[in-house]
């Protein structure tokens, strides 16, 4: 499983192109929003994470800024719609879909709907025994 780190930067490489302009005039406008992006971006990995550490078998990164690379397109739109919420602009329907259709994504990971295991480690937590099975006979 790739692992990308999700920070500021990566949204802004990423933002759509009509919204670069009206971002960069917003923060003209309000100077002191200008962590809100890094905020966002931040809590909505740190929501990825814990949601992915609900299942006891998936293995994180050890970086807190990474998420699985299926989890990255999701994640942007999540830190993208909240930003143009806070800018004040109006979403579109096909912004409040995607916005829709990553909460789902989102919350679908709490439900063990994401496995993210690596074969060499154990699920946290576990333990063996040196207790052997034998195959058991139903009469």
């Amino acid at each position: 499983m790739n692992w990308i780190t999700l920070d500021a930067q990566k949204v802004l490489d990423d933002f759509p192109t009509d919204l670069t302009q009206p971002y960069l005039t917003w923060l003209t406008n309000n100077p002191t929003k200008a962590g809100r992006l890094t905020e966002i971006t931040a809590n909505t990995v740190a929501e990825f994470r814990s949601a992915i550490a609900t299942d006891p078998a998936n293995i994180l990164d050890p970086d807190r800024a990474k998420l699985p690379e299926n989890c990255i397109r999701s994640a942007e739109v999540i830190v993208i719609e909240t930003l143009k919420t806070e800018m004040g602009q109006a979403l579109s329907t096909a912004d409040e879909q995607a916005m829709t259709r990553a909460e789902i994504f989102l919350r679908q990971i709490g439900y063990g709907h994401l496995s993210i295991q690596d074969e060499t480690h154990e699920p946290t937590p576990s333990y063996t025994t040196e207790i052997k099975h034998t195959e058991r006979a139903l009469p």
